[in-house]
């Protein structure tokens, strides 16, 4: 009797995000993807499956002849994980099935799954025992040491497999050969001697596990082949990952694109519409891009880029996103949501990544209860949540009143004239037209848009009858419509939004981009 093998990978976060040290990071996202891909521990085993439905972003789902096949697999698979992926652990489960019943398999063994992960025993290893020096990285026992410093087993193989990381990102380059994906924060793009943000983005597809549950009871109830449900679920998978690729490809290659060179021939991105600038550093020769890829696999995106450049690489990974898989009706229309937490540099990465993941289902949350579970959504917050605190409970203290709601996050991407849709907000609220906050009335007047949290916080009365005064000195000082005099509509608004990413918001649309030539790259 046949038998479905799934796979899927435990606590990939913390797994990744285990140290604060950016080549560690990228080189664990790599083991992760070794763990479950094609050309990585599944074709390394002598035991392998004979098919495979789906491997990527931390799963897999696997075919074989028999149950003494698969676990023949499991023995090997599992051995190979401990001795070039320590410290990682998957959840595994074999499910048999009928001929002609894969469909049913593929609904049953999700739920099995998870009961697996939920009644697991975890793993409590003596580390440390007689080892009187731990990891500078992870804190773990250490095994040797790197230029003097003790690191663990974990950072050893991470180095071991550094090299072999280059060619997964390499396809995200294309026709960029004098630029790469810098191995150190202080490479990101910061500022010395500034305050520097990096974000931490976590993008997740919209409504995917369901449209896939109701394609497999469409294929129960219409009698579809195994054969026949291998070969769709194959072009469903693929086109997932692809178009995940290319929504991270165009962010990659629109940061690409706006780069220009100073006066001094030092690579720079400027915002035309204000004074941020990025300045760029070099690598071995070469450019490093502002961004650093962690995660890319079926409808998951995570990467690290600097904090300027954050909401407008995550508006063009949505809206490239969602132009994809129009010829695939089991998945179109496709949508996602996005969350970006905006930390210090040296910050913890599995705190950021958390409240990014948080972010993220917060976004989900509002698409489903305002019934548009196919629209994107975009959410922020600036700096880390306090110990113990929820987002939820970190939005109420900061922009809740009795009275008001003073953000309108998370950030709708819809073409409508409304206080929460991203469009309005980024080219409106804040562009340089007549009413926006970058506009020449407003920029001359600072000191007012930084008084506005704190009169917007007040009451709508305080921050109307402040504007009136305002206006009575310079009557071109308005909000641009629907939030024109008052500053809210009904009871939100989105000035505090604003304000607090006019100083680091860049749109890429408005950079004066010049292409490098031949002398400027060799330079």
């Amino acid at each position: 009797m046949p038998v479905l093998t799934a796979i899927d990978v435990l606590g990939v976060q913390r797994y990744i995000f285990a140290t604060n040290r950016l080549r560690d990071i990228a080189a664990a996202s790599w083991l992760v993807d070794w763990a479950v891909g094609e050309d990585g521990a599944l074709k390394e085993v002598k035991a392998r499956p004979k098919d495979i439905l789906f491997a990527g972003g931390g799963n897999a789902l696997l075919l074989f002849d028999t149950l003494s096949d698969a676990k023949e697999f499991a023995e090997q698979y599992s051995r190979q994980l401990y001795l070039k992926a320590p410290d990682l652990e998957v959840a595994l489960v074999h499910r048999e099935y009928e001929s002609d019943r894969l469909a049913r398999a593929l609904q049953v063994i999700q739920k099995e799954l998870v009961f697996k992960k939920l009644s697991r025993k975890p793993s409590t290893p003596l580390l440390g025992i007689s080892v009187n020096a731990n990891c500078s990285q992870t804190g773990l026992a250490a095994v040797t040491t790197e230029n003097g410093i003790p690191i663990s087993r974990r950072i050893q193989i991470y180095n071991e497999c550094w090299n072999k990381l280059a060619k997964k990102w390499k396809s995200l380059l294309d026709n960029t050969e004098n630029v790469s994906f810098p191995t150190e924060l202080d490479k990101l793009g910061r500022t010395h001697g500034d305050t520097s943000f990096l974000a931490v983005v976590h993008i997740d597809g919209n409504q995917i596990g369901q449209k896939l549950q109701d394609w497999f009871k469409k294929v129960v109830a219409e009698n579809i082949s195994d054969q026949g449900l291998i070969e769709k679920y194959r072009i469903i998978s693929e086109s997932l990952d692809e178009a995940a690729t290319l929504a991270l490809k165009a962010v990659v290659q629109r940061i690409y694109q706006a780069i220009e060179y100073d006066e001094k021939g030092k690579p720079i991105i400027r915002d035309s519409r204000s004074s941020i600038e990025i300045r760029l550093q070099k690598e071995q020769g070469k450019i490093c891009l502002p961004i650093r890829p962690i995660l890319l696999g079926g409808d998951d995106i995570t990467f690290v880029c600097d904090a300027r450049l954050a909401h407008d690489a995550i508006a063009t990974a949505l809206r490239t996103y969602e132009a994809q898989c129009k010829d695939v009706p089991e998945l179109y229309p496709l949508s996602s949501c996005a969350g970006a937490a905006l930390i210090h540099t040296h910050s913890p990465f599995i705190r950021g990544y958390e409240t990014a993941e948080r972010l993220c289902s917060r976004a989900k949350q509002k698409a489903r209860e305002k019934q548009e579970k196919d629209r994107s959504y975009l959410d922020w917050h600036i700096g880390l949540l306090r110990p113990g605190e929820s987002l939820e409970e970190a939005y109420d203290r900061q922009y809740k009143t009795k009275e008001h709601d003073l953000s309108c996050r998370p950030y709708a991407f819809t073409k409508e004239i409304e206080p929460d849709s991203w469009d309005w907000f980024e080219n409106t609220l804040l562009g340089t037209g007549q009413h926006g906050l970058r506009s020449s009335v407003w920029m001359e007047s600072r000191n007012k848009i930084k008084a506005l949290p704190s009169l917007a916080r007040h009451n709508v009365k305080i921050l109307e009858q402040t504007l009136a005064s305002w206006q009575a000195i310079n009557p071109n000082l308005n909000f641009p419509s629907p939030i024109k005099n008052t500053g809210f509509k009904n009871t939100h608004t989105p000035l505090i939004d604003a304000v607090e990413l006019i100083d680091i918001y860049m749109n890429l649309n408005h950079t004066a981009s010049k292409k490098p030539d031949r002398k400027e790259r060799e330079s």
